[in-house]
């Protein structure tokens, strides 16, 4: 589910294929029908999914992997998001995180200036 403890939303949501997947965000009963809280969690929703989502996605092709056995594909989603974050750090290199990306595995001295970062 995307509740998280720390940050109160008006929306529970659940990813595709997931345990009660119901589709589309749901209001939270227990809340007021109130127009700026629930642009508020709206924003909070699309703010994740743009800043994390949508990057793993165009840097990883995060969406076309194939890995589906066993833990494989919960273990390469903790890679990813470590990559992303080790990428987001080194600030030496122009461009975005998918050219950071390739740099890396074209330039083992950049892949370890990452690494150290």
């Amino acid at each position: 589910p995307c509740v998280y403890p720390r940050q109160p939303t008006p929306f529970r949501c659940n990813r595709p294929g997931g345990p009660g997947h119901l589709g589309d965000p749901l209001l939270h009963p227990g809340l007021p029908a109130d127009a700026q809280l629930l642009l508020q969690g709206v924003r909070s929703h699309w703010g994740i999914e743009n800043a994390l989502h949508w990057v793993l996605d165009m840097a990883f092709r995060e969406d076309e992997s194939r890995i589906r056995t066993g833990h494989a594909a919960h273990n390469m989603s903790i890679l990813r998001r470590l990559a992303l974050n080790l990428l987001r750090r080194e600030t030496t290199a122009k461009g975005g995180i998918a050219a950071k990306r390739k740099q890396a595995g074209w330039n083992d001295s950049y892949l370890l200036k990452v690494l150290s970062n």
